[in-house]
């Protein structure tokens, strides 16, 4: 959890970026969106002027070419046969002659149509498309609908588009006698919708032309989907202006990606200032959270090297700032720490010192006790050797019990020791106690704590065999593998696990109450050898009731503290 914490370093960090970040492209986003607004603005000021001129150039071009093709209907007896003198006329002669007048003008002419009153019909086709083709057509089909329009009895001239030619456009009209105001006939004409071109001359925009219903009559080719007025008005900025007299509107078109091509150049260029600008500050950014934090880095250094036990010499303080407080008041801390911890130390040490005095201490006047009383009473009973045996044994454990308790021994000079005691032990209990030791050779002059096996045999002895009549067995063995171990088995009543574990934990226990006689625990055992050893000395008791207890001491190689 600890590593996953941010530092402050990584705060200071953090806070720059985003500021600097949200900042940028704050203002970025606003100056974008200004300049871009602007800039259309602009466009379409400049292009609504152009597209006015535009629109007034195709109302007044539009309107001259309707005047000229009426006045070359007056000029042609294709219209008016009953106004012929000589009676009959070639209409395929007439409607040639007619088409070549209106093509005169620059105007592309496919087909031409001619439906006269008495019900005569005239069609010309510049290419190869026959009558019968030309009726399979959509126009044929809208002829109907349109002669009912009432403009054609004004005899207005329509300009309609259909999609089976999508390259043409119809100019449909009735032809009106000036002098009768009577139909005399029904025109048809199709035109190339590039006449559009001619009228616009407009290299720089592209425009779409929309008739009195709002359908398209011509879109410059560039335009993909005209009709798609979502796509138009997202892929370009679009201007508008009427077509007078014939009730269309002209959309000039404006792409947005080449009008705004500068915008975007100049957007490119302030961004890549604005990353360099962003790499500076990262740096001073760096440097900055540098200087605030080395005092605090070199504290939170402090501080592990503490939390690992190690000892932390005074720090001092880099940067003069709010943080040199903190660096001071950690050194005098420390120091106070250091005088403490030497201090209580001190007074462990004495404590631990003489409490393992007077647990060493306890077993001379015990066992000095218990072995007068073995004496008294073998006084009463046979002979005087038996008294000289005991005092013999007696004074040789008394000797090694009464000098130098605070050290160590080999092992062999604590199994000679043992061996004593066990006799003693033996005549004691009369014969009740029998033992066997088993430690190998390279064990014998390794050291040992003085008397650390007595308490453990004594153990054995007032509890194991407190209820065992014959056959009570110790077996002492030692051997050296990583540690030296020593076992001290019993085949004595055994022990619960909660009464192991009292046992392992208890330093005093009370043989007989009412008497008041003590003997040393297990856990006075195992305090002294952390004395002595610290925790690479274990004790460790394995018994099981009605089958004995075994007890293993093991101890480092290496020389004990003492």
């Amino acid at each position: 959890m600890r590593n996953n914490k941010k530092t402050i370093k990584n705060k200071f960090f953090l806070s720059v970026y985003l500021i600097v970040l949200i900042t940028t492209l704050f203002v970025d986003t606003i100056v974008y969106f200004i300049y871009k607004k602007d800039i259309e603005n602009k466009i379409g000021d400049y292009g609504q002027q152009a597209i006015d001129n535009m629109a007034v150039n195709i109302s007044k071009n539009i309107l001259q070419m309707e005047e000229n093709i009426t006045y070359k209907i007056n000029d042609t007896a294709l219209f008016y046969p009953n106004k012929v003198k000589d009676g009959l006329i070639n209409s395929n002669v007439e409607i040639k002659a007619f088409t070549a007048l209106v093509g005169s003008n620059d105007i592309d002419v496919k087909t031409c149509y001619v439906e006269r009153t008495d019900g005569t019909i005239a069609f010309w086709s510049g290419g190869n498309e026959t009558y019968e083709a030309y009726k399979d057509l959509m126009v044929w089909k809208g002829i109907d609908e349109i002669k009912s329009l009432p403009t054609q009895n004004r005899g207005t001239m329509l300009w309609r588009r259909f999609s089976d030619r999508p390259d043409s456009i119809f100019l449909i009209k009735n032809v009106i006698d000036v002098d009768s105001l009577q139909k005399q006939a029904f025109l048809c004409l199709e035109i190339d919708d590039k006449y559009f071109e001619t009228l616009c001359k407009s290299d720089f925009m592209p425009f779409i032309v929309r008739d009195e219903n709002d359908v398209i009559l011509y879109a410059t080719d560039s335009i993909k989907d005209p009709a798609d007025n979502k796509a138009v008005q997202k892929k370009y900025i679009t201007m508008n202006a009427p077509i007078s007299k014939k009730r269309w509107n002209l959309t000039g078109l404006v792409e947005r990606d080449e009008s705004l091509a500068n915008l975007n150049h100049l957007l490119a260029i302030i961004t890549l200032f604005e990353v360099v600008l962003l790499v500076f500050s990262v740096v001073i950014a760096s440097k900055v959270a540098d200087n605030i934090t080395t005092n605090i880095r070199t504290l939170i250094a402090g501080m592990k090297r503490l939390e690992n036990g190690e000892d932390v010499e005074e720090i001092n303080p880099i940067t003069g700032d709010e943080t040199e407080y903190l660096v001071q008041t950690f050194n005098d801390l420390n120091q106070r720490l250091k005088d403490t911890v030497a201090e209580v130390t001190e007074k462990q040490v004495q404590k631990e010192r003489a409490e393992y005095h007077s647990l060493v201490t306890q077993l001379n006047p015990h066992f000095l006790y218990n072995t007068l009383e073995s004496m008294s009473a073998m006084a009463k009973l046979n002979g005087q050797q038996e008294i000289v045996d005991t005092i013999g044994a007696l004074s040789k454990i008394l000797r090694v019990s009464l000098t130098d308790t605070d050290g160590t021994v080999t092992l062999k000079s604590e199994i000679d020791y043992i061996n004593q005691y066990l006799k003693l032990e033996k005549l004691v209990t009369g014969g009740k106690v029998d033992w066997e030791i088993d430690c190998d050779e390279n064990t014998l002059m390794m050291e040992v704590p003085k008397l650390i096996l007595q308490p453990i045999v004594e153990n054995s002895i007032v509890h194991g065999f407190k209820d065992k009549k014959e056959d009570a067995m110790i077996a002492i063995h030692a051997e050296a593998k990583e540690k030296l171990i020593i076992e001290v088995s019993d085949n004595g009543c055994g022990m619960f696990q909660d009464e192991v574990d009292k046992a392992i934990n208890s330093e005093v226990e009370t043989v007989n109450p009412a008497e008041g006689r003590k003997h040393i625990g297990i856990g006075s055992i195992k305090k002294r050898l952390k004395y002595m050893y610290g925790f690479d000395a274990v004790i460790s008791i394995d018994s099981v009731p009605e089958i004995g207890t075994t007890i293993k001491i093991e101890i480092p190689l290496g020389e004990a503290n003492v």
